[in-house]
């Protein structure tokens, strides 16, 4: 599972904003945009694969 959240500096306080299920979710990356966080997994017998766009 991957999970994003929003940091609040000024109060310490951290709200969930989005959410994707995936399975040994290996390497992330966010857009440059910064709108979707990519991931790559890796799984046996399985090179590589996007999993799904999580909007941040």
């Amino acid at each position: 599972m991957i999970y994003v959240y929003r940091f609040d500096t000024s109060n310490g306080e951290l709200t969930r904003i989005a959410s994707a299920q995936t399975v040994n979710p290996s390497y992330l990356v966010v857009s440059r945009d910064r709108n979707y966080v990519y991931a790559v997994n890796e799984l046996p017998g399985v090179a590589a694969r996007l999993h799904q766009r999580v909007p941040v």
